[in-house]
Order: structure tokens, then sequence, then C-alpha cells
């Protein structure tokens, strides 16, 4: 799992026009305005001995599972160690300044991994006066993840009154997850019986694993669209398509392996309008237990999620269960 998650961390390439977005100029803002663990002043051996030694402070598992120097690298958070030191340097904010008179508003999302809540609060002591909006389920930035912080936000720049409530609670956008990753099908949660299931509780495991497979899939298909082909977390592929039909995506399943005794092949698809997922697929897993499953349900961005309800069979038992979605 952790290296199929750091092969698919890859950096996009740089957009053609620079108005958009520039390299040159993200460097020169973000090297001369952030403030380091070294002086701007430092030759760049002083600078770099100050960097390992904040780093050594750290310890070894600031960042487990991960290690320190594989945070480091990705991260490139020595990308500033050899620019250039200013002839001068006046910070926007000189330190212990305060700005009032004038109205501010702080977006805040509570899954911000660039500008914590915490570094967003310490804000208002420059800006006493300032408001501070809480935005939940909101990453980075925060207005482009909720439509309650983009109408806080666009009425603030309207009239210049601060919003009367100090948060967005209701989550516009809910990050589809997967509860656990099974090793084996017997580990996985067991699959709630409907009217009608004749199946073992080995099956009712089997049929939240091969769900599971789905969805994964999914997952994949997410981060590396809008075409191709990723891992199954243990094994076997899936082909993935959001460009052949405008009203849905598919997803190809070939011997994919969520958990190791279980393989799942087939086809599923995502219908945008509601968040669909239909899937039907040949399901291999242990005890000789094959057969033919159905799932649907709803799954992607979005809340809140449906159960799966699978249906088929399993050897030769009759299944009919349903499946959380997350």
């Amino acid at each position: 799992m952790m290296v199929r998650l750091g092969a698919e961390a890859t950096a996009g390439g740089d957009p053609d026009d620079p108005a958009v977005f520039s390299w040159g100029d993200n460097a020169a803002a973000f090297c001369n305005d952030t403030d380091f663990v070294w002086d701007r002043s430092d030759p760049v051996a002083v600078r770099r001995a100050k960097f390992h030694d904040a780093e050594r402070a750290l310890g070894a598992d600031a960042f487990a599972p991960f290690s320190t120097r594989a945070w480091r690298e990705h991260f490139i958070t020595d990308f500033c160690l050899r620019w250039p030191a200013p002839d001068r340097f006046t910070p926007a904010v000189p330190p212990g300044a305060t700005a009032t008179g004038f109205p501010v508003l702080l977006l805040s999302g509570d899954l911000d991994t660039q500008v914590a809540t915490a570094i967003s609060r310490t804000l208002r002591d420059t800006f006493p006066q300032a408001r501070l909006l809480r935005v939940a389920g909101a990453a980075h930035p925060a207005a482009g993840w909720s439509d309650c912080a983009r109408v806080a936000m666009r009425s603030f720049m309207l009239t210049l009154r601060q919003p009367a409530s100090g948060s967005c609670g209701e989550p516009a956008v809910v990050a589809p997850a997967v509860p656990q990753f099974p090793r084996h099908a017997k580990a996985a949660a067991a699959a709630r019986p409907r009217a009608g299931d004749h199946s073992t509780t080995l099956d009712h495991r089997i049929a939240t694993t091969a769900v599971r497979t789905v969805l994964d899939g999914w997952l994949r298909s997410f981060r590396a669209g809008p075409t191709g082909t990723a891992p199954g977390l243990r094994g076997g592929t899936v082909a993935f398509d959001y460009t052949t039909f405008d009203d849905h995506a598919t997803l190809s399943l070939h011997r994919t392996r969520f958990a190791h005794n279980v393989t799942v092949t087939g086809k599923a698809t995502l219908t945008y309008d509601g968040n669909l997922v239909h899937a039907r697929a040949r399901v291999r897993g242990p005890n000789g237990q094959t057969g033919m499953l159905t799932a649907d349900g709803a799954f992607g961005f979005g809340a809140p999620y449906e159960d799966f309800t699978v249906t088929g069979n399993l050897g030769h038992h009759r299944v009919n269960v349903s499946v959380p979605a997350n």
C-alpha cells in the first residue's frame, strides 16, 4: 500500500502560460517571504547545517510511518537552501506589528495541510479585528471546497461586513475512504444479510471485500484520471475511462485483489448524476467460493453515501447482502 501511494504521488506539469502559474514567481515569493530555520544572510553551508540540526531535532518518528528523509524529499523542504541572500529585506508585516481599522476575514479549512488552522489563528495577533471562519471538510484553499465559504468570501468582498457565523459547519465535500485494508477475506467486516440471503458468514466477508476492491479501483482513478491503468492493492489491475461517455465513467477490473485471497474480474460504471456505482464481476474467494456478484450503491465526492446492495451467488449460496459504502 505504501509503495502504491508513493507511486501515485507525482507532480503535475507546468501550465503553458506563465501568467497562469510560474515556478519562478512561486520560488521568488516563497523563498523571499518565508521564515526558515536559518537566517537569510547565512552562507549556504551554514544554512544547510542549521537545516539538518532542525531535522534531527524532530526525531525519527516525526512523520511516521514515513521517514523524516522521505517526507523532506517529497515536500522539497530544502528547496530554498541555495536561494541568494537578499541585499535588503523588509517584511510585509514587521514582528510584533498590528493592523487595525479595517475588516479582515480569514478562511480556514479543517483539512488544510498547507496552512493549518493553528497557523491561521496566529494571524489574529497581527489583525486583532479579524474574523476566523472555520470551514468543515475543506482543504486548501477553503473557498475552493465549500459553497458556504465562497458565499461568505464574496459577501465580505462586496460589503466588507464579516459573517455573523464563525464556521461553515456542514462539509460540502466528503472525501471517499476505505475503512480497513484486510489482508485476507476473513479479516473483512461481514456484510449485513438481507431478506432472501442464504450465504454464509465467509460469503458475507467475501462480498464486502469484493465491494472494497471495486471502490478502491475508483479511488485510484480519482487520483490518476482521465484514462489509464492502476495496480490493485495486492495484485491485478484496474483500467478507467472518464472520456468516452458524457454521463458516466467506466472501470474494468482484471483479477484485482484488495485482499490476498479474493480476486475480482469485471466491469463497473460511475454515473455522475448521483455518484451511482454499478458493478458486475466474477469473484473468486477462499474455500472454492466462486460466483457472479452485482453491486449497486453511491460512492464519490459528496455525502451521504448509500450502502451497496450486493446480489448474486457464491458457490451454491444465494447472496443478498448490504455493504457500507464508506
